[in-house]
């Protein structure tokens, strides 16, 4: 069987379709594990992805994922379908919180942990917010942080890193923007990719671009981002930033993460990256790049060009 999309999958939620030589195709439905296979079936595509827990955004964009990479025209006018659905209902319940001023944060974080197996405290579930004491990372970088800079990361982050209405309180607790967290962050990418991306943040890792890299329709030049050079710190010295932030993330499905396997997983992440890390690139591109595309004197960008005159000058 020839499967048509060659992405592997992550702990993600995904849908995705492989096409036999006769052109039949079957489907998978992924959440922390395979939750349905077969032939594609409205039912039982909805009923599995019904089992992943996800909000009504989170489902439309599942499903209009899935229709961009499907193959079939009748399929994927019914996950269009459905996505529109979804996404109906996710407008008006947030025009809803808007008109009576009722916040988001504690009440799906509270009804998502009802359930959970690592329950404590109050209401049978995790505490919904981070301890009173606990302090977020700051930022380094001489930099302000703009409006549209803030808009452009959190596009980034939500739907594909962190939950959607959570990427600005992930922002927080990088410390690339001011305020107070009042929840945790569910993360959604695995620990690799969190790892990945503090060890970013923190300047201890290099990600290099052979070749231009699009993502998300942005043009990432070739050459070496990060450098070295830090973007955010944690306030307390010593090594204890894996600790913060297995106090301010959870994983996908909101449970604990471990200081210590997020220190085993930072030297398998190593100090040199490739293009597996591009999405970090394109998340904190508007901290590598002014808004005319060029790079800010930070040191977050060296490009090919440069490294090869500073190569001849050593020469």
């Amino acid at each position: 069987m020839n499967t048509v999309n060659n992405t592997v999958h992550n702990d993600s939620p995904a849908i995705r379709f492989e096409y036999g030589q006769d052109g039949g195709m079957t489907v998978a439905v992924y959440g922390d594990k395979l939750e349905y296979q077969g032939v594609f079936d409205k039912e039982k595509v909805v009923a599995a992805v019904s089992r992943l827990g996800l909000r009504l955004k989170e489902r439309a964009n599942l499903y209009l994922d899935a229709a961009d990479r499907c193959q079939d025209e009748e399929a994927t006018e019914m996950l269009i379908a459905l996505a529109h659905g979804y996404a109906k209902r996710a407008n008006q319940i947030d025009k809803v919180r808007q008109q009576y001023d009722i916040p988001l944060t504690p009440i799906s974080d509270a009804m998502n942990d009802v359930n959970s197996r690592f329950a404590i405290g109050r209401n049978e579930g995790l505490p919904t917010s981070p301890p009173p004491m606990m302090d977020a990372f700051v930022l380094r970088l001489p930099i302000v942080v703009t409006k549209e800079m803030k808009e452009h990361m959190v596009r980034a982050l939500e739907g594909t890193f962190v939950p959607y209405n959570r990427g600005e309180v992930a922002l927080q607790a990088l410390g690339l923007v001011q305020g107070r967290m009042s929840c945790y962050v569910n993360w959604l990418r695995g620990q690799q990719k969190l790892t990945g991306m503090m060890l970013f943040l923190l300047g201890r890792i290099t990600i290099v671009l052979d070749d231009e890299l699009v993502v998300n329709g942005c043009c990432l030049p070739a050459g070496s981002y990060g450098n070295g050079v830090p973007i955010v710190l944690a306030r307390s010295v010593g090594e204890r930033h894996w600790q913060m932030v297995a106090a301010l993330f959870r994983d996908a499905m909101g449970r604990p993460l471990n200081s210590a396997s997020l220190r085993s997983v930072a030297p398998r992440v190593g100090s040199r990256v490739g293009s597996e890390f591009g999405d970090i690139v394109y998340l904190f591109s508007p901290l590598i790049f002014d808004a005319n595309n060029f790079p800010r004197p930070n040191g977050l960008f060296i490009s090919e060009e440069s490294e090869r005159v500073e190569l001849v000058g050593r020469v």
